[in-house]
């Protein structure tokens, strides 16, 4: 159903057309995307919403600043022998 919808906005919370959100979700929504189905005739409104925050046990596996247990892909690495680069020296 995603792949039929091509999204053509995508708003940060408190930027115009988000307010009303904002009001009903707080500081749980994460952004609102507008989408057209084509197929259908009809336009969306749809938000993203924090639904449960927790510790992490251990570290993210993704590139927003926080320490990393693995190497991501296309990273150099410094190790002890010189520099590697995808595992490869």
């Amino acid at each position: 159903m995603l792949k039929d919808m091509k999204s053509y906005c995508h708003l940060k919370p408190g930027q115009k057309g988000t307010q009303r959100l904002v009001e009903q979700y707080g500081d749980a929504l994460l952004c609102v995307r507008y989408r057209c189905d084509a197929k259908r005739g009809v336009r969306l409104k749809t938000v993203e919403l924090i639904v449960e925050e927790r510790p992490a046990r251990r570290s993210c596996r993704f590139g927003d600043g926080l320490p990393h247990a693995g190497k991501r892909s296309g990273q150099a690495v410094a190790t002890d022998g010189g520099l590697e680069r995808n595992g490869k020296s």
